[in-house]
């Protein structure tokens, strides 16, 4: 609470007469110059720096960043992380979604706007400013915690002239008793006809423009991190014991222990090893698990048929899937997915084809879980030669062939490496402080000198803050004057 306190404080800070603050006040903003044998480079750096790290640009190219922010939320992007054909083939389907304008946006890249090297420019010179600004803002913090004396009044701070009932000394201890508790610097020097006081409010909020800057580097510096070293695998469809090794930096497994809970509640075990060392994780629908850098993430669980056959001598039959990719093996598992619900396979030696229909239930048959119907047939015949409801495990016997079937499950993973996580949370710690720290109130400076005239005090009053100085200026000079000021002549009754 602002007002006047009856006299200056024991900690008010009183500078002798042999110590000058200067005229700061017929001079608010003084520049030291040294000679340079190139004055003309010096300028022109300088002006550089100031164009490079002036705040207008800040606004601006943050401004362009949303402008592409938003249209890459309006246009359709191409996924990250793919090879070069599937990426041809995303952005001519992503062309074909608008006939007429269709071509020309591919050509201007408006469909791969967040891995464009357009992007990567306007995100290089965010840095660059950036970091101009956290130089500026530290080289700032040092002179703020480091100069002894008064600083010198910014470019654009506001000044007040007044005059003042004297005499200076009872305004002075006015001053003095009014900022020492409020402030958090209080400095003042004079002698019986002048004198200069300096003010400082909430010096540790000017940390927060800097701890802002810096996170929002941190943050671009993940990012960059990201875009260089990370990578993404999708659709990895795995059954209960089988292994996949992806092709990355590293060369990491996934192994698939097994799968528990349904639909949105399942979720999985799987063995990840990476450089010789083995992590169990637990990944589910919503909930990915990580080891280091690696995060595997379950998108979705599916239907399987595991299929194995073996003749009357006990030798393996070669299975064929009649799937577009034809596998063929010893043992096949069929996956279906959400939307599939038939699926074949042969034994081409044998001259024999299998048709497996996938059923939530079969209440009719007094099945209500999921079930396999599983039909053979010979040649180019129409008719199934002999057929089989698969619940959890069955056998199908054709001439001399036995087939094994079990109904099982299978997990879709994803997997992703992600080295700029840490960067990224680290960032945006250091934004949300500095944030924080600058919205809690920003730092404030005064500048005041009084000199005596005759009975009277003439006084120059500046403040400089985040917000609303004249208001700051206006409760100064209130609090220079006394509480009781003396009537004027004629005011008195006779």
């Amino acid at each position: 609470m602002r007002g006047p306190s009856p006299g200056p404080p024991p900690t008010a800070k009183r500078l002798g007469t042999g110590h000058r603050m200067g005229p700061i006040f017929l001079c608010p903003v003084t520049m030291l110059r040294t000679r340079s044998p190139n004055r003309r480079l010096d300028r022109a750096l300088s002006l550089l720096w100031n164009a490079l790290a002036a705040p207008q640009v800040t606004a601006a190219l943050f401004v362009l960043l949303a402008l592409v922010l938003g249209l890459a939320a309006i246009l359709p992007q191409v996924a990250a992380g793919l090879d070069s054909a599937e990426t041809d083939r995303q952005l001519t389907a992503l062309a074909a979604r608008f006939p007429t304008s269709g071509s020309p946006l591919r050509a201007l890249g408006a469909f791969e706007l967040l891995s464009s090297i357009w992007m990567r420019a306007l995100l290089s010179g965010l840095a660059l400013n950036l970091a101009l600004r956290a130089a500026a803002q530290a080289g700032f913090l040092y002179r703020l915690y480091r100069q002894e004396g008064t600083p010198l009044p910014p470019r654009r701070v506001v000044f007040r002239r007044a005059t003042l009932p004297g005499p200076l000394k009872a305004i002075s201890d006015r001053m003095l008793g009014v900022l020492s508790p409020l402030y958090d610097k209080v400095q003042m020097e004079g002698n019986d006809l002048t004198c200069e006081l300096f003010g400082q409010h909430r010096r540790r909020a000017a940390w927060g423009p800097f701890l802002a800057y810096v996170g929002l580097l941190v943050l671009l510096m993940g990012l960059a991190i990201n875009d260089g070293l990370s990578w993404q695998e999708r659709e990895i469809a795995l059954g209960p014991g089988d292994t996949v090794t992806l092709e990355h930096s590293a060369v990491p497994q996934l192994r698939l222990e097994g799968i528990a809970g349904e639909d949105a509640n399942a979720s999985s075990v799987v063995v990840v090893t990476l450089a010789g060392r083995s992590r169990l994780l637990r990944p589910g629908v919503a909930q990915a698990a990580s080891w280091g850098n690696l995060w595997v993430s379950l998108q979705a669980t599916g239907q399987a048929l595991t299929v194995t056959g073996e003749d009357s001598s006990g030798r393996a039959v070669v299975l064929q899937s009649l799937a577009a990719d034809g596998r063929v093996g010893s043992a096949l598992r069929l996956l279906f997915e959400q939307t599939q619900s038939e699926q074949g396979f042969a034994i081409p030696i044998r001259n024999f084809t299998f048709r497996a229909v996938s059923y939530a239930a079969l209440p009719e048959q007094g099945i209500q879980q999921p079930v396999f119907l599983v039909e053979a047939f010979r040649g180019e015949e129409a008719n199934p030669v002999a057929t089989e409801l698969i619940t959890e495990e069955g056998q199908l016997t054709i001439e001399d062939v036995r087939l094994t079937l079990r109904r099982d499950r299978y997990a879709v993973l994803e997997a992703a490496y992600l080295p700029g996580l840490i960067p990224l949370a680290l960032g945006g710690l250091l934004l949300l402080v500095g944030t924080a720290l600058s919205a809690s109130g920003g730092m404030t400076r005064i500048w005041a000198r009084f000199g005596t005239d005759g009975a009277q005090v003439l006084a120059i009053v500046g403040a400089a803050g985040p917000a609303a100085p004249q208001e700051e200026i206006e409760w100064l000079l209130r609090s220079a004057q006394p509480a009781d000021p003396p009537p004027q002549e004629g005011s008195h009754d006779p």
